[in-house]
């Protein structure tokens, strides 16, 4: 419930300061009706590929447990729960393939949100590590509460896969969630393939989030490192995957604006960069997702 509140606080004084810069500069975002077709193509096909880099990582968790989900099934889970993450902000996404993977694979609730939970560390343990390092390459210029930050966070995913196998139950009586947890790590942690892949995959997700930066700033002629575009990724992705705000609304923005500022880039530019992936990332999971929830409802998973 807290954490509902805080959500929802958030979001409301996000999109009240969204809207105030808005009003106040109308006039400049109409710039964004002016980017190319084949640029907005091309970010279309970018993002695309990062669709499938998560529905990948979703197929490679299921396939741990010996599901064999075919591409209707994966991919379409991935899109309809991206579809639910865009306005619910604890889980709604992981709770929507719960409750399919339990009624259709009859695989354990507490099985796959444990599993997704370890994912998600491996996730923010891959990405702020990549972080770090691109934080170094530019920490003449990068605030060091950020440096630090980001390093205590790394250090602290590690040290979560070090030792929550090592845990025993008699620690966590009323945790059940992160006794779960140890649980499947104990498992997982024994399947190299796996965790190899799922390291494999992020690191290719972070990848095209980084080119979508990069070509969302080129679509407006700005000028922007690889080096900021891969920070700007990896921090939106580690925001993301804690969803404190529903689809991270607002908060990427703020990463772009802000993170963008170390190449001397304007906020009114940085702002039209970020609307601009923001809206082909919405129109395309607002385009796939309702094809990929009907086809999936047929298999009598949300009845």
């Amino acid at each position: 419930m807290t954490r509902k509140i805080i959500s929802i606080v958030l979001l409301v004084a996000i999109t009240a300061l969204g809207i105030s810069f808005f009003l106040k500069n109308r006039e400049d975002f109409q710039l964004i009706t002016s980017v190319s077709i084949y640029v907005v193509l091309l970010l279309a096909g970018i993002q695309f590929l990062s669709t499938i880099g998560y529905g990948l990582q979703f197929k490679i968790l299921t396939d741990h447990y010996k599901l064999k989900l075919n591409f209707p099934q994966w991919y379409g889970l991935i899109r309809t729960s991206a579809f639910s993450d865009l306005w619910l902000p604890t889980g709604g996404g992981t709770s929507l393939k719960a409750i399919y993977l339990k009624r259709i694979h009859n695989l354990k609730y507490s099985s796959f949100v444990a599993s997704a939970a370890i994912t998600n560390v491996i996730k923010l343990s891959v990405n702020s590590l990549l972080a770090f390092i691109l934080l170094w390459a530019v920490k003449t210029k990068a605030p060091m509460l950020l440096f630090w930050t980001i390093f205590f966070f790394f250090l602290g995913t590690v040290i979560v896969l070090i030792f929550a196998h090592r845990v025993k139950q008699d620690y966590l009586p009323a945790l059940r969630v992160l006794q779960n947890m140890g649980e499947e790590w104990r498992k997982f942690r024994k399947d190299h393939e796996t965790l190899m892949k799922l390291i494999g995959i992020n690191c290719g997700i972070f990848m095209t989030a980084g080119l979508q930066v990069y070509f969302a700033f080129s679509a407006f002629s700005v000028h922007i490192s690889l080096v900021t575009s891969g920070l700007i990724a990896a921090l939106s992705i580690i925001t993301r995957t804690i969803n404190l705000i529903p689809g991270n609304w607002g908060v990427r923005e703020l990463i772009v604006v802000a993170l963008s500022g170390l190449d001397g880039i304007t906020v009114n530019e940085g702002l039209h960069a970020a609307a601009l992936s923001r809206i082909i990332e919405v129109a395309l999971t607002l385009i796939l997702a309702p094809g990929f929830f009907y086809n999936l409802s047929k298999e009598k998973a949300f009845e």
